[in-house]
This record gives structure tokens, sequence and C-alpha cells, in this order.
């Protein structure tokens, strides 16, 4: 997410406020692909989704996004009067989700309640499901002056999403009240900004990780934007001190088997490098690997099979995966995901189901700027992929001409029969809505 930075006063209004109905939606009768708008919501851009399906119940899907509304949509987009939300005039960006308990024929709309008075904006949701089912929304949480006021925050749902627990605060900023200046300038180590958050969990151990881009002033050396993790073993209740996972910002992360692993490209090496953890993120055993990647890769972990990772990278306009076995000491050989004779990749997702069934989804862009969703699907792990199919049903419009932030990235999860959902944002009714897909995958 690319924050927007827009000279506004800074308004904040207590008002409650029922919660608009989003898009209806209707699975097709037996289990065929299908896509839907899920949100349709003209007063705001919809942007970066994702999407988590409850293991206990398939009907029980959640889609977080963040929507760039208030007085900043108003006046980027020339839009109506802005919106009084749940609670606080968000005055940049506000994070939303839609719930559905019926497996997607109806959604509700709701605020994701981590925002207060201090820090009212919000940004760069992600939703994950244990196996128990329990949902997690982690969120960034910001003041109209954001590089001073900035934290990420995680709140729990027992309930599928209708009732949240009170925030946990994950990373937050050394000026930020409860940070500890103090203690920081001592260790001659400031924290300011926090970007772009990934969340994940270990289904053997409970343990939730987060990774995100922080840039940390130390006097006298150039401030780095490193991806320093913190874990919980609580919920997301309390989390640990930080410490470093990658010495650039941003890392995807995967974990299973009490191991949590990071991946990112060294310019040293000029190749990619996996860092993996057994002590929950607080020392890292780094493997150079034999290869490079045009873009940040990602990594996730198999649940089924311990020591099994999957790394994506991006060659050219192709999208490759390779498989670990040994904790990234060896790698196989390269595999192609990504569609045959387009134009160029972006945005791309991986992950795991709970049965071992790989996944990968991303946006195809064209030189004419409209682009659509496509995904592909691996039942061995990541062995061999079966052919990419489309999601979208036509193309998306190419993006506002003045969009400068709100929709970085896009998702793909499994339910519990390895049913594949992908969500991303798309432009095609002219404004920037959130599209949900999916097919069975066995």
């Amino acid at each position: 997410m690319k924050r927007l930075v827009v000279v506004i006063p800074l308004l904040v209004v207590m008002f409650a406020m029922t919660s608009s109905p989003a898009g209806i939606s209707s699975l097709p009768s037996g289990g065929g692909q299908w896509e839907s708008n899920i949100t349709n919501y003209v007063d705001g851009q919809d942007g970066e989704p994702s999407v988590a399906v409850n293991p206990t119940n398939p009907d029980n899907v959640i889609v977080t996004y963040m929507e760039t509304g208030g007085a900043a949509g108003a006046l980027i987009y020339q839009q109506r009067t802005p919106r009084l939300e749940d609670e606080v005039i968000q005055t940049v960006q506000s994070c939303r989700y839609v719930v559905t308990h019926d497996g997607g024929k109806t959604w509700r709309m709701k605020m994701v309640p981590t925002t207060d008075i201090v820090m009212p904006n919000c940004s760069d949701t992600y939703v994950i499901f244990d196996t128990r089912g329990t949902a997690y929304i982690m969120a960034g949480n910001y003041s109209i002056a954001f590089p001073l006021l900035d934290e990420v925050r995680v709140v729990s749902s027992t309930d599928g999403g209708e009732t949240w627990s009170s925030p946990g605060v994950a990373v937050r900023n050394s000026s930020n009240p409860g940070a500890g200046l103090l203690a920081d300038v001592q260790n001659t180590r400031i924290k300011e900004y926090i970007d772009r958050y990934w969340i994940s969990i270990d289904d053997s151990t409970g343990t939730l990780y987060i990774t995100s881009v922080q840039t940390w002033i130390t006097p006298g050396v150039t401030s780095p934007r490193i991806g320093p993790i913190v874990s919980s073993h609580d919920g997301g209740r309390t989390w640990s001190d930080s410490s470093l996972a990658a010495p650039v910002g941003s890392p995807h992360l995967g974990a299973a088997f009490g191991k949590v692993a990071v991946a990112y490209e060294d310019s040293a090496c000029t190749c990619v490098v996996f860092a993996i953890s057994s002590d929950d993120g607080v020392t890292f055993a780094r493997r150079n690997s034999s290869f490079d990647s045009d873009s940040s890769p990602q990594v996730v972990a198999d649940p089924t099979r311990e020591g099994r990772f999957a790394l994506m990278t991006m060659m050219g306009t192709e999208l490759i995966s390779r498989i670990t076995n040994d904790f990234g000491v060896t790698w196989s050989s390269p595999t192609t995901i990504s569609q045959a004779g387009t134009d160029n990749r972006f945005k791309p997702w991986m992950s795991y189901s709970r049965n071992g069934v790989l996944g990968a989804g991303w946006r195809n862009g064209y030189t004419d700027g409209t682009y659509d969703f496509w995904a592909a699907v691996s039942l061995d792990g990541g062995g061999s992929w079966q052919p990419a199919r489309r999601l979208s049903t036509v193309r998306s419009l190419a993006q506002h001409p003045v969009w400068v932030g709100g929709d970085d990235t896009s998702d793909v999860q499994f339910g519990p029969d390895d049913t594949l959902y992908a969500s991303w944002g798309d432009w095609r009714t002219g404004n920037l809505d959130i599209f949900w897909a999916g097919f069975p995958t066995r």
C-alpha cells in the first residue's frame, strides 16, 4: 500500500451508523467456477483485498479491503461529501470487510474495529482463520501525520466475524503512546513509518507472525527500510519485540511445524536468500539460493509436510515456482505457473491449502492498461501445475489516472474442501470494487 499524502484538515466526529449492504452474489449450483462483485460501493475506491474461509464452516467467508474515501476520496476522485463512519471520520483511508454465512449468497459490510481518535485512519488489512475457526484481522492504523503515529493492530473473532476482541498492538512507532521512546533512543534505534504488513499462522503451534516494512533511524547511518518480524502465542493479544527477518522491507512469510521463513532478494549475492527460524524469528539461518527474481519473492509453508516450502519468483513476465523439501537447503527445478502469450503479470499471491494443495493467482496486464485475474493450482504440492484459468469474466478498465495508492495486492486462499478463492481490486464499473471468484480443485 502506498499511502495517500494529502493535506486535509483532521476532522474527527463520533457517530454511529448502520453498515451499508454490500453487493449480492450467488455461488453457482453444482459447484462450478464463479465470479462476482462483492462491494459495489460507489462512494469510495475499494482495494487491497484478502479472503479467508472458516475451516469449521465453509459457508463463512470474510473478505477485508481498504477504502480510499472520506475527505481524501472526495478530493482525489471528485466524490460526494465524505461519509460519517461507524466511529470516526477516516480522513484518508478506512478498513472494511464483508462477511457471509451462507456461502456467498448474501454479504454484509462492516468496519474493521481497530481505529480510534488518535489513529483514525486504517490500511493494509489481512484476514486469516486458525484451525478452530477463530478469525484474525491485522490492520495498520495511523494519524494524518502517519510517519509519527503509526502501528499495526490485530483483532480476533470467535463467531465468524460478527464481533471482535479489543485490538492487540503488534508493531508501533517509537513516538507512539506506550512505545518506550527513551529505551529506543538509548539503543540508538528509533522506529518510524510502518508499511505493508503480512500475517501468517503456524497451525501446528497456533503462533501468529507478522512482518512489515519498518524504517529504523540510527544516528549517523542511512535509514534502511527493513523487514522486522514479531510473534504472538496468545491469539494476538500480546506480541514479542521485533527482530530482523530481512534486510529489505515487507518480506512474505510461511510458517509450519515450528518454523517460520521469509525470502528476499540480496544484492550482495544477486540471488534470492531463504531465511528460516526455529525460535519464532529471534534468529534466522540464511541460505543463498542459486537463482534470482525480478520482483519480491514469496514463500509459503506446506502444513502437511515438514520441511516443504514453496517459493514464487518473477522472471521476465513469467511467474516461476520452486519447491524445497529440506528447509531450503536444496530446491527443485523451476516450474512456470502463469499462462503463456500475454503481456505482464503483477500483484501475485501464493498459498497452500490445509490439505497441501498449492495455488497461485495474479493480475494479467495488457498494453492498453486493462487487466484480468488468473489462477492456477498444483495438486502435488508444487511439483506440477494445472493449466492456468482466467477468473475474470471481462477485463478491468485501467486504474484511475490519479490513483496513487490503495490497491497494491491481491489474494488467493482455499476452503477446507480445497476450493480456491481469489479476491482482487477491479475497475470495470468505473469505480474500484472488490471482486471474488473461485473454482473447486478436486
